[in-house]
């Protein structure tokens, strides 16, 4: 790497770019204070439900991730594993995001359908979660998927949305 003109030592590199993640590390630790106390042990589902645990090493430097999924039984037992190597990823959010992507589409092709899916993907956000809802109550953004399949390329709306959308929204809200 080539900075005004000069090629810095690794001792000069990590004492420019050590603050930083000194820093991060001090965000990290005061967000994770007011976090909930989460669970660090592996907790046994009900019967036939699955869990699905992933997890990615990332090389930022060549760019290149390896994603790990386990498939638990309930009982705890690895029935499947994979480990899958992704080149070409930019940063590790994206890293973290596809893990899971993978995660979902590697449980789906394995036919369960009473899944937990776990992850330590909090960069970025202080939480994340995910549920399922039924389309009565999904369904703005329901019909805002079949009025893009109209379009050429990605739209974007900031405080709106298309006037379809808009009137589902409405309708939702009133219901509330």
């Amino acid at each position: 790497m080539v900075y005004e003109g000069t090629i810095p030592s690794i001792a000069h590199t990590l004492s420019f770019v050590m603050p930083f993640l000194r820093e991060d590390d001090m965000r990290l630790s005061q967000i994770c204070r007011w976090l909930p106390k989460i669970q660090g042990q592996w907790l046994a589902l009900a019967p036939n439900v699955i869990k699905l645990n992933f997890d990615v090493a990332f090389e930022c430097q060549s760019m290149r991730s390896v994603y790990g999924v386990t498939c638990c039984d309930s009982d705890g037992f690895i029935m499947v594993a994979c480990s899958t190597l992704h080149p070409h990823v930019s940063d590790a959010f994206q890293v973290e995001a596809l893990a899971c992507l993978l995660a979902v589409n590697f449980v789906r092709g394995l036919g369960f359908n009473r899944v937990v899916i776990e992850g330590d993907f909090l960069r970025f956000f202080v939480s994340v979660s995910y549920g399922f809802v039924h389309r009565k109550a999904n369904g703005a953004a329901h019909v805002l998927a079949q009025e893009g399949k109209m379009y050429s390329s990605s739209k974007y709306w900031m405080e709106e949305a298309p006037p379809n959308t808009m009137l589902v929204e409405d309708k939702d809200r009133e219901r509330l």
